[in-house]
């Protein structure tokens, strides 16, 4: 189910289940790979971030950030 904290992959690249923590300027998201979508098959090194609400994920916008996981 769609809810804060599922992060959409590419399952190539990071398997579905894996424990997943973005950095970018300080900030640390922690989340789980959960969920897939076109883009993130397109580009591999693409991530989304499911937000709370719409207003956030637009404040949140689009980032470089580094992506640990495991």
């Amino acid at each position: 189910p769609a809810k804060e904290g599922v992060i959409a992959v590419n399952p190539e690249v990071i398997p579905y289940g894996s424990e997943v923590m973005i950095i970018v300027d300080g900030t640390v998201i922690r989340g789980q790979a959960l969920d897939t979508g076109g883009a993130m098959r397109q580009n591999p090194t693409q991530v989304d971030i499911l937000m709370e609400n719409h207003k956030k994920a637009l404040e949140w916008g689009r980032r470089e950030v580094h992506i640990i996981w495991w």
